[in-house]
């Protein structure tokens, strides 16, 4: 199994146990990942402003992802 992993935007600054808790679990489960640098922020901050906004973002992380 191969899969893209996306940490967001907050996570790597703020909560970085959960991207090193991520990364260590996919590698003892053996499933293979890679970061995808084009990621944009999950879009939920942008919710509150313009939901137009924040679906495209979203929308655009998983369109990356399936490449």
């Amino acid at each position: 199994m191969k899969t893209a992993l996306f940490v967001g935007c907050t996570i790597p600054k703020r909560a970085i146990g959960y991207e090193i808790s991520s990364r260590q679990v996919l590698d003892g489960l053996g499933i293979e990942y890679h970061d995808v640098q084009e990621f944009l922020c999950c879009g939920f901050p942008l919710k509150a402003a313009s939901l137009d906004a924040s679906l495209f973002v979203a929308l655009r992380n998983l369109a990356l992802a399936e490449m």
